[in-house]
């Protein structure tokens, strides 16, 4: 009973603290009513447990200790951070106007609604079936010997102790990877009074729902309220919940996707901005790509990918005689959010390079990067990348082909046109990146591949996935306007020709 209340008061102090960011930021409900505030838990608690357990893994490398106190305190403190910057930058904006009825409520049809209560039942049921499944899974592989291990360690002795974190040997030869979900394990575990390794599936599970959560709350804020467009994006969503690849990861406790779905949210809510121009979805996006990068060392790469692809295109922004503005309303904020990301990143990183730690999957740099080693190793090139269009396509089937059909669509009908470039360019330089390292590693393709390839696959996967739900969702918005004057002629005309039969 002691390890139940403690797990559910710590996820409802990550929603506390989640839910004071968003309503600063102005991503707060719309309204007073139970449907507007149940809508935010999930995101509430991704935005709150990501911040939070960042930011803790950033203080463990300057030595303080991982306790309950310790992350009551991270919690208030990151909240009043968050409100003073917000203060000071005016990031709170007015919501744009959207059709409402007498209630102050989208207008929604009364089949819609029900068929919104349904999919929501539906959902929940879902969530809390798979939860409840997880809590009752073994410890097994890669999370016995790298995560929950370090997770262990950092609760029973909360700190760094060098006979894990300093031995080359341990953690699979992995000694580089950063500390998020170990540093969410101990406070887990803190919060439990106890080491309670199965809850942890269940703590990831609650994640990757909350993240899905996350995108079609921020995407249903930023598009048309149609039930039937909405259908229409949150199809890719809800791919990725019910993908059994996705479901296997997690159950086996591994970090795979967690860092690919705080990956791809983070990188849809920087996209929304770079659409949108609001100072609300850049919070979420640097806090999630910031959590991202401290996940994996894949997910890093692919979080500074995004970072320099979206730089890129920032500086699209700008114009002659308008350069003042955009470096106010665009380039700043955006520096700010790169400067906090990079602030959540280093410190590990050269705790890492001050003890002379290294992965053993990394290749030898600079020859790695020469010209002609790379093209000498031309058949361990191909044999990656066979195995990794193999895996990708059946794991996720047609959604690489769907995702790329999209992002066509919106650059030729120049239709959020950014946002397309952006997560079109990151996927295929992630891609790259990736069969870069599988190409120049010195450990046999023969062995790498078969036990990591069906995992690598997600980074840009699980990515690919949401950034489809948000350009289906500027489509269908964008369509929407051309489409109904033309219906509305059309029945115009018909009404006039029968008037004129009659």
């Amino acid at each position: 009973m002691r390890s139940v209340l403690g797990f559910v008061v710590l996820d409802v102090f990550f929603i506390g603290c989640g839910a004071a960011v968003l309503q600063v930021i102005g991503l707060g409900p719309r309204a007073r009513h139970a449907t507007a505030i149940a809508a935010v838990l999930g995101p509430a608690f991704l935005i709150g447990l990501t911040l939070v357990v960042t930011v803790q893994a950033v203080l463990v490398v300057f030595g303080a200790a991982v306790t309950p106190s310790g992350t009551a305190l991270t919690g208030f403190g990151c909240v009043a951070i968050v409100w003073l910057a917000a203060r000071g930058a005016s990031v709170r904006r007015a919501d744009g106007r959207i059709a409402r009825g007498p209630s102050g409520r989208p207008r929604v049809s009364r089949t819609g609604r029900r068929l919104a209560m349904a999919g929501t039942a539906a959902g929940a049921l879902y969530l809390l079936y798979v939860a409840w499944s997880m809590a009752r899974l073994p410890t097994v592989w890669d999370d016995a010997r790298i995560w929950s291990l370090r997770g262990l360690t950092l609760y029973y002795h909360h700190g760094l102790q060098s006979e894990i974190f300093l031995n080359p040997g341990q953690a699979g030869a992995h000694p580089v990877y950063p500390l998020f979900q170990p540093v969410l394990e101990a406070v887990l575990f803190g919060a439990m009074g106890s080491a309670q390794l199965r809850f942890l599936h269940t703590e990831l599970w609650l994640v990757c729902a909350a993240a899905i959560w996350t995108a079609a709350y921020l995407l249903a804020r930023s598009t048309a309220p149609s039930g039937r467009a909405r259908a229409l994006w949150l199809a890719p969503l809800t791919l990725v919940a019910v993908t059994p690849a996705v479901i296997i990861n997690l159950s086996m406790g591994y970090a795979d996707i967690t860092g690919s779905v705080l990956l791809a949210v983070g990188t849809m809510s920087l996209g929304l901005w770079l659409e949108e121009g609001r100072p609300r979805d850049l919070v979420p996006a640097m806090i999630l790509l910031a959590a991202a990068a401290n996940t994996k060392d894949e997910d890093l790469v692919a979080a500074v990918v995004v970072l320099v692809v979206s730089g890129l295109a920032t500086l699209s922004f700008l114009r002659p005689g308008d350069v003042r503005r955009v470096l106010t309303e665009r380039a700043l904020p955006f520096t700010g959010a790169v400067a906090f990301v990079a602030a959540c990143i280093l410190p590990w990183r050269i705790w890492v390079g001050r003890h002379h730690l290294r992965d053993s999957v990394e290749p030898s740099l600079p020859h790695a990067l020469e010209p002609s080693f790379i093209f000498s190793r031309g058949h361990e090139l191909s044999q990656s990348a066979t195995a990794m269009a193999s895996q990708a396509t059946g794991e996720y089937g047609w959604l690489a082909a769907i995702f790329i059909v999209a992002c066509a669509i919106c650059l030729t009908t120049r239709t959020a046109t950014r946002a397309a470039s952006v997560y079109l360019f990151s996927a295929l330089l992630i891609v790259a990146a990736l069969l870069w390292l599988y190409t120049t590693t010195s450990i046999p393709l023969s062995f790498l591949i078969p036990t990591s390839m069906n995992r690598t696959v997600d980074v840009f996967m699980v990515l690919a996935a949401v950034a489809t739900a948000h350009l289906v969702a500027s489509l269908t918005t964008s369509l929407r306007p051309r489409i109904t004057p033309s219906l509305t002629a059309a029945s115009s005309s018909d009404r006039d020709l029968r008037a004129s039969h009659e």
